[in-house]
């Protein structure tokens, strides 16, 4: 059976613009293994959206955040697990940095590393799918 699930992503920003990227553990999914993501997940049934955001960069990251822009596009992600395609839609959001400190990765979570980079480094990075899109629009972001 097919599925399709919205998550949405949060791109801390720090005080010096650097931005949060966290890399994933997902050896059930090799595609995605070891690669570099931004933090976030599902949306939980009833939650909105925004504060799904604020809550999934918190448990990855540590850090409390504030929205500062939805960013202008839904991305599309199709990822095939066995037999099945799963279809991911990303709602992403720029964000600042309000509290909270950077955690060590707790073992048996889905991220090996939290590190922040320049945003014009990310393509040095081995990433998932879109995140040098989301990346692009950040920079445009901040750029305005």
């Amino acid at each position: 059976m097919n599925k399709q699930v919205t998550i949405v992503i949060g791109v801390p920003i720090n005080e010096k613009g650097e931005i949060l990227i966290a890399k994933r553990i997902d050896p059930n999914l090799s595609a995605a293994d070891n690669k570099w993501q931004f933090v976030g997940g599902k949306i939980e049934f009833g939650e909105d959206p925004e504060d799904a955001m604020v809550r999934e960069v918190k448990e990855e990251s540590g850090l409390d955040v504030e929205v500062i822009k939805l960013l202008p596009k839904i991305f599309v992600n199709n990822w095939k697990k066995g037999d099945e395609i799963h279809q991911t839609f990303i709602l992403s959001y720029a964000c600042k940095i309000i509290g909270g400190e950077l955690v060590s990765p707790e073992q048996g979570n889905k991220i090996a590393e939290l590190k922040f980079i320049d945003p014009g480094t990310i393509r040095e990075h081995d990433t998932l799918p879109k995140c040098n899109e989301i990346t692009d629009l950040i920079l445009e972001t901040h750029a305005t």
